[in-house]
């Protein structure tokens, strides 16, 4: 998983929010645009609650070079027990 660390902060409205930190890595030997993530939400029984797209500040990744991405969610985090990251429009058409 791209996700190195998921942690909660307090926003200045004194309403906790999740922050999700990570780090995207192109392991081709192309130069490839940056993809844009979907931020999924799971419940308790594993079923998704939310995805919330998000689009990194990088443009292009050469090959190995590796980005870091932070992202704080919005929305009721109630009931979310693992969160989870997939890439949109990887080439090749999978998602890690």
């Amino acid at each position: 998983s791209p996700i190195t660390e998921v942690s909660t902060i307090t926003d200045n409205d004194g309403v906790e929010r999740v922050v999700v930190n990570g780090t995207v890595t192109n392991r081709s030997d192309d130069i490839y645009a940056f993809p844009d993530l979907n931020i999924v939400l799971y419940g308790a029984d594993g079923t998704p609650i939310s995805r919330q797209k998000f689009m990194p500040t990088a443009t292009l990744l050469d090959a190995g070079q590796s980005v870091s991405f932070s992202h704080t969610l919005s929305g009721n985090m109630v009931g979310v027990k693992r969160v989870s990251v997939e890439l949109i429009d990887v080439p090749g058409g999978t998602k890690k």
